[in-house]
């Protein structure tokens, strides 16, 4: 593969308007991230996936926001719905959890897509987060205990579950889409409470991590959002041992910008700090610009070539599990 190849492999984008031709032919992006009113009827969603992965040179990761309730992407009448988590966390069941989830996992990969961008398995510690009902509740043993059974319908049902957030949102009240989130937890009140959900995931084999914009000082001093530090991708390689693919919250939310700037600039932090998959959910110049600021940024040895390859290969080793791609 060439430089540009890979790097193109490492974004996840939003359908920008159905110009497949450019994004996924000329482009080579690694994956698609639909939205309802990209595609209207199942007939529709399953010739558009389709199409899409024709003009695709390697397969693409096709991810949505199903998490349920009233987080969901696609349309009851297209896909069997989910229940908000919070409701699941009042029934306690990890079997109906677990039913549910493969059943609308069964619904989702008929159509095509093979990732879901869920369960949240934030802990609602602070009840004026904006997590809310996408919580399954307060209890980091019950969240664990109804996360691992969702990761489990979804991965046996043949999608990629998607463990989400890394870390805190149930703890603070700022919304992250306007305003970056400070998770003033220390290591220990983490381990306890929030780290309880993210481990069982990790140990119950989840295939994606997403990595959130918090600011989580007891992990990383300097203050820098979890989504572009290099010494949070360290842990959760390191000390957690999560194998999988990481990918990061979209970097176009507005609380980044309190950090970074420019979107661009966020997915060359974003890579060069271990993430595997920028989910960049704006404009097709923006992800453009984007994409070569990163083969800059390899060009002048700001990101190195090992770090783009072990990014690569996370992608390729998902798509090859979800039998996407042979090995």
């Amino acid at each position: 593969m060439t430089l540009a190849q890979k790097v193109a492999q490492l974004f996840m984008v939003p359908v920008n308007g159905g110009d497949l031709a450019r994004e996924v032919h000329d482009w080579q992006v690694g994956g698609l991230i639909l939205f309802g009113d990209d595609v209207g009827a199942p007939d529709q969603w399953r010739s558009f996936i389709a199409g899409a992965q024709r003009l695709s040179r390697l397969p693409l990761l096709i991810a949505t926001d199903e998490e349920g309730g009233d987080t969901a992407s696609i349309s009851p009448a297209v896909v069997p719905p989910l229940l908000a988590p919070h409701q699941y966390g009042l029934i306690g069941s990890t079997q109906r959890v677990y039913q549910d989830a493969m059943a609308t996992g069964r619904g989702l990969r008929a159509l095509g897509i093979t990732m879901d961008l869920a369960p949240v398995v934030d802990v609602l510690d602070n009840p004026d987060s904006p997590i809310g009902d996408r919580s399954f509740g307060a209890d980091p043993a019950l969240v664990a205990r109804l996360g691992v059974a969702a990761i489990r319908g979804y991965q046996d049902a043949g999608i990629a579950a998607t463990a989400k957030h890394f870390l805190g949102l149930g703890s603070v009240a700022a919304d992250a889409h306007r305003a970056l989130p400070l998770v003033e937890r220390t290591r220990a009140q983490l381990e306890a409470v929030e780290m309880v959900p993210i481990r069982a995931a990790v140990a119950t084999g989840v295939e994606a991590l997403m990595v959130t914009h918090s600011v989580i000082p007891a992990l990383d001093p300097t203050g820098t959002p979890a989504s572009l530090s290099p010494r949070i991708m360290s842990y959760i390689r390191h000390q957690l041992g999560f194998k999988g693919l990481i990918i990061t919250d979209s970097l176009a939310m507005g609380g980044l910008t309190v950090w970074v700037k420019t979107n661009e600039e966020a997915s060359v932090r974003a890579i060069a700090a271990g993430a595997d998959m920028a989910l960049l959910a704006t404009v097709a110049s923006v992800v453009r610009r984007a994409m070569d600021d990163v083969q800059h940024a390899v060009i002048t040895h700001r990101i190195a070539m090992a770090t783009i390859d072990n990014a690569v290969r996370h992608v390729l080793q998902l798509k090859v599990t979800l039998g996407l791609l042979h090995s």
